[in-house]
This record gives C-alpha cells, sequence and structure tokens, in this order.
C-alpha cells in the first residue's frame, strides 16, 4: 500500500512537472508571437502612412497583443498572429511610394570604395544608382562619372530623395556633366521634399556641372501631409560638402496650400542647392530661380546659389523671385544667395534683394582671369578657354566646364 502511494506520488509531481513546464511554454510562445507581429509592423515604411493611418497599424497590434494574452492555446496563438498581420495589411498606405525609375543597368565598373569606385559610364546605370540610393543601398559608398551622361528628358528621382535614406558617399564627377532631366511632380509623401538631381546630401560631392535641367512643380494641400520642397539644380538639400560644381537651368515652384494647420509648408529653391547647411566651395550657377506660395502660412526662400550655409569662392548669376500670399498671418518670404559667403560674387544685372554681395560684370565673366585670379579657382581643374556671357546668360556649351 505504501508502495502505491508512493508511486502515485510520483505520477502526481510528474502531471504538475508537465503542467507547469506546458504553462512555461505557452508563455514563451506568446512572447514570441508578440515580436513577431510587432516586428511586421515595424517592417513597414513609417512614412508611407499619414498619422491616422499608422495610428490604426498600432491599434492592429495592439488588439493582436491583447488576443494573444486571451489565447489558452498555441494553435489559437497562431490564429491571432495570422488574423493581426492581415488586419495590418488591411490598413492603406496614403503617402506614394518612391518607385524604381525604369531603365536601370547594372554597374559594370567598381565596387563602391574609396580605391574602386562605382563607375557610371550610361544613362542606365545613373537611374540604377538613384534607384539603390533610395533604397537605402550603397548610401555610403563611392561613386565616379566615367562619360558626359544626357538623360534625354527623363522625368527624374533625385538621388536620395528621402531624409533617412540621403546620399551619404562621395560622388566625383570627374569634369563630366549631366544634361537634360526634369522633375515635374512633388510626391504626397512629407520626407520627399528634397529635389535636384541629388535630394538630401550628408557626404561629398565634386568636379560635376548639370546643365539644361527643368524643374518645374506644381502642388497643393494634402490632408495629413507637410508638403515642405528644398529644391536645387544639383542637390535639394545639402549638410554636407560640394566642391567645383555648376548648374545651368531652371526653377519654378508654385505651391496652393489653402491648410489650417498648425506646422505649414515651407520653400527653399536655390539655383545650385536648395536648402544648405554644408559647404560650397568653388561653385557657380546661373539658373532662374522662381518660387510662389499662395494661401497658407508658410515661409518662402529663393536664392541664386544657394539657401544658406557657408559659400567660398563661388559666383551666381540669374534671375531670383518670390512671391507670398496668405489668407493666415504668420507667412514670410526672403530672398537670398547664400548664407556665410566669403569671396563670393553675384551678376550685377540679377535681380537679388535684401542680401548684397559683391557684384561683377560681365566683362569680368568674360575674363578667364576673374576666376583664376578672384575665385582663385585651379586652372587645371577649369577649362576657361571658351567663354561668352551675354545678357546675363551664357551662349550654348560658352560656361566655364570642368577638365
Amino acid at each position: 500500500m505504501v508502495k502505491k502511494l508512493v508511486v502515485l506520488g510520483f505520477e502526481l509531481a510528474m502531471l504538475f512537472s508537465l503542467v507547469a513546464c506546458n504553462t512555461d511554454s505557452l508563455a514563451d510562445y506568446k512572447t514570441t508571437a508578440k515580436a513577431t507581429i510587432q516586428a511586421y509592423a515595424d517592417a513597414k515604411e513609417r512614412d508611407n502612412y499619414s498619422a491616422y493611418r499608422w495610428a490604426e497599424v498600432c491599434n492592429a497590434v495592439a488588439v493582436g497583443k491583447q488576443a494573444i494574452d486571451d489565447a489558452e492555446t498555441k494553435p489559437q496563438v497562431d490564429d491571432v498572429v495570422t488574423t493581426t498581420k492581415e488586419n495590418i495589411d488591411k490598413v492603406e498606405s496614403t503617402k506614394e511610394l518612391i518607385l524604381p525609375m525604369e531603365g536601370a543597368e547594372e554597374y559594370t565598373v567598381g565596387n563602391g570604395t574609396e580605391a574602386n569606385p562605382y563607375v557610371i559610364n550610361t544613362r542606365g546605370q545613373l537611374i540604377h544608382f538613384s534607384n539603390q540610393i533610395n533604397k537605402g543601398e550603397d548610401n555610403n559608398a563611392y561613386f565616379a562619372l566615367g562619360n558626359d551622361i544626357d538623360l534625354e528628358g527623363t522625368e527624374w528621382t533625385p538621388i536620395g530623395i528621402l531624409y533617412y535614406k540621403c546620399f551619404n558617399g562621395v560622388f566625383d564627377g570627374r569634369g563630366y556633366e549631366v544634361r537634360n532631366f526634369c522633375i515635374t511632380h512633388r510626391l504626397h509623401n512629407s520626407s520627399a521634399e528634397n529635389v535636384g538631381l541629388f535630394g538630401r546630401n550628408t557626404g561629398t560631392i565634386r568636379n560635376v556641372g548639370v546643365t539644361n535641367f527643368e524643374i518645374d512643380i506644381s502642388w497643393v494641400y494634402k490632408f495629413g501631409f507637410v508638403l515642405s520642397v528644398s529644391s536645387g539644380g544639383l542637390v535639394g538639400s545639402n549638410a554636407g560638402d560640394i566642391e567645383n560644381s555648376y548648374s545651368i537651368g531652371n526653377i519654378n515652384l508654385e505651391y496652393n496650400g489653402g491648410a489650417t494647420i498648425t506646422s505649414p509648408a515651407n520653400i527653399r529653391a536655390g539655383g545650385l542647392v536648395g536648402y544648405n547647411a554644408g559647404k560650397l566651395l568653388n561653385c557657380y550657377s546661373t539658373v532662374d530661380v522662381n518660387a510662389i506660395y499662395k494661401n497658407e502660412a508658410g515661409t518662402v526662400h529663393t536664392a541664386g546659389l544657394a539657401v544658406g550655409g557657408t559659400v567660398q569662392n563661388c559666383f551666381v548669376t540669374g534671375n531670383v523671385y518670390a512671391e507670398y500670399s496668405s489668407f493666415q498671418s504668420g507667412g514670410s518670404k526672403v530672398f537670398s544667395i547664400g548664407g556665410n559667403w566669403s569671396n563670393s560674387y553675384a551678376y550685377e544685372g540679377q535681380i537679388i534683394a535684401a542680401l548684397i554681395h559683391s557684384p561683377c560684370l560681365a566683362n569680368d565673366l568674360n575674363n578667364a582671369d576673374f576666376y583664376t585670379q578672384v575665385l582663385g579657382w585651379d586652372v587645371d581643374k577649369w577649362d576657361l578657354e571658351n567663354l561668352d556671357f551675354i545678357n546675363g546668360k551664357y551662349a550654348d556649351n560658352k560656361h566655364p566646364r570642368l577638365k
């Protein structure tokens, strides 16, 4: 009898142990399941949702986690995970995605290192470059042009259009130009405000020209979005270094707001760089810049070369115009051609208000000595033998070019 009681006691102890193990196992299973649905939501591109829609995603996760806590078996937990993922997928993105441009071609030279940069020789490879950076790939790599690139009127998606997927590498144009691109569309995506050949740069760009480009965008307020724009021919927003570079083209921006929101949009437009928190050295732009902001309290900053930043040994030509009208108070418009300027010049005949910098004349811009002796440019880098500046513009292909 005693033996039977001992055996029975042992069996009961084993049963309680198994129950405890199963309970612990289910708890761990629930922890993993909750982490799974959280990771599934986190993998969504946050910036592709309005605040309201993203709250729906977060609510689906919270409801799923509560249902997992209430589940009594592993199969029930599995069902909750499946249902929660389906509910997350049902929340529609309300922001435009950064779709890859068509016509991309893989690089055939280089591996992206300083010693062996990716070399971009074709239109397709430059498209591939933009696509990769906007996917968040190779953002810190080294790149170089191997030829002049004619984009043939391509509707261009800026290289690093989003703040959190910006260009942070080194791009050396090696004296070549990128020509003939246009940008006519402002995405309904708050972070896609950086507009130019490059969107946002936090790295180094040097030895490149952008010519015959047209940035011509008209956009309107859309619920849930702050649709600011920072636009320049070469870079929309710069927090890095730009050296020995230039832009020749046109920028026209028109925003028709109409929002009654506390975070209005801003326009920053410059011939070479829109918003500049970095440094420009040995650069120029000859770009007409026009920015119009209507029906909303916000700010307009227009510049011949760049809005803000440090500018050294540069010059600018091109008409600069800003217009601001509002049914609300608090708006402003500012004309400028740079921030902290040193040894830099503005063509005397152009429209520049508020900030006056050293003037230069047409005779100066037609004289190689102005570039080498006044600006201090390196004659080994710049071709200054075929200049024709007249009526505020350079004649076709008779501008300072890089060697």
